[in-house]
């Protein structure tokens, strides 16, 4: 795929296309659903790559939720736009919304080279990227422990009754 231009739209532009595919991923901050949570987009499918440690449920069948772990999110991100991209049928042109707010740099670049390198077959592929920025919030003041003890699950300390102390 060859890039021909790009330029900067303003949101009220965004939301007058209809995107056969909005691709987005969660994370533990909160910007994550900034413009997922805009009700004026238009879009027919909507994919999130999701940590582990994030995991979402969500019943909508029109969305697709893949786990991407950090040891294989190649091959997690490029499983996934094999298996969405050709759902959207055969068409001339198709329209897609990444949102990559709360992506690693890793995801980000795999969807990017995909679609520079990847031969489709479709004659026009019109990619829109999306983009929020992180806001500052106040560190929280320190917290006590208010539980001494070894992490449940982790070890197994034989010696309940005699008292621990912290290294």
């Amino acid at each position: 795929m060859k890039l021909l231009h790009g330029k900067q739209l303003k949101f009220e532009e965004l939301v007058k296309i209809n995107f056969d595919i909005f691709i987005m991923a969660t994370s533990h901050e909160e910007r994550f659903v900034t413009l997922n949570s805009k009700k004026e987009l238009n879009f027919k499918k909507r994919v999130i790559l999701s940590y582990k440690s994030c995991p979402l449920k969500i019943d909508d069948p029109n969305t697709a939720v893949y786990e991407a772990f950090s040891e294989d999110y190649f091959e997690t991100v490029i499983f996934m736009l094999d298996t969405e991209i050709p759902l959207m049928g055969l068409k001339q042109n198709i329209n897609i919304l990444v949102d990559y707010s709360s992506m690693t740099k890793s995801w980000y670049y795999t969807i990017m080279s995909y679609f520079t390198l990847k031969q489709l077959e479709y004659e026009n592929v019109n990619i829109y990227f999306s983009y929020t920025p992180s806001t500052f919030s106040e560190p929280l003041n320190p917290k006590h422990n208010s539980y001494i003890d070894p992490i449940p699950g982790r070890f197994n300390i034989p010696t309940l009754d005699k008292p621990k102390a912290l290294i």
